[in-house]
């Protein structure tokens, strides 16, 4: 996205500016080099972050939960094919080891 204000409008990364919106747990600094070393623009040209803050309909973890949902549905299919060929095999009777106790 930079790179395309650069050759479009002729804007060097160094001179625009970025604020980041990020979660209480988060570092910080550690995000703005990551977005800096992304996106050529430096450090110093990062304003303050906004921190969400923390209330009772707050989710951690909200990429992590992105990622396992699009896991999850990209398996589930899969998970419903192998059910239905191994499912049956639940209602097998097996026999039943007991030690008997005198």
């Amino acid at each position: 996205m930079v790179s395309w204000f650069e050759k479009v409008f002729g804007i060097k990364p160094n001179s625009l500016k970025a604020w980041l919106n990020i979660y209480q747990q988060q570092d910080n600094e550690k995000i703005k080099k990551f977005w800096s070393d992304v996106t050529g623009i430096p450090i110093g040209n990062f304003g303050k972050s906004y921190i969400k803050p923390l209330n009772k309909d707050y989710k951690k973890n909200n990429l992590i939960n992105g990622w396992l949902q699009g896991f999850l549905q990209n398996f589930d299919p899969k998970v419903k094919i192998l059910y239905k060929k191994w499912g049956k095999l639940k209602d097998t009777k097996r026999p039943i080891n007991l030690r008997k106790f005198e």
